[in-house]
């Protein structure tokens, strides 16, 4: 059976909502690094990055960050947040 443009819209506008209804994730990254200076010195780096976020169809929320161990002990690190939400519209009343 063949499925023409207008049944294959009409397929995405009906299940796209559902699956995008709310959605998480979150992830772990490990890795480790070698940083070389011209005059021949280098450092080593062990990292780890977590992140996680949650989608629904009104809002979004994202973390993540980096931690990371360089030599003599130091240690590293950064961070990110993100906070997206749509507001319904207050009309006059």
């Amino acid at each position: 059976m063949r499925m023409g443009p207008v049944s294959f819209s009409a397929l995405l506008c009906g299940v796209a909502p559902l699956a995008l209804a709310a959605q998480r994730q979150a992830s772990v990254g490990v890795g480790t690094g070698v940083v070389r200076y011209a005059g021949g010195s280098s450092f080593s780096a062990l990292t780890v990055s977590p992140a996680a976020q949650s989608l629904s169809i009104s809002r979004y929320l994202a973390v993540n960050g980096s931690v990371s161990l360089l030599e003599a002990g130091v240690w590293a690190s950064q961070g990110r947040g993100d906070v997206w939400s749509a507001l319904a519209h207050l009309g006059n009343t």
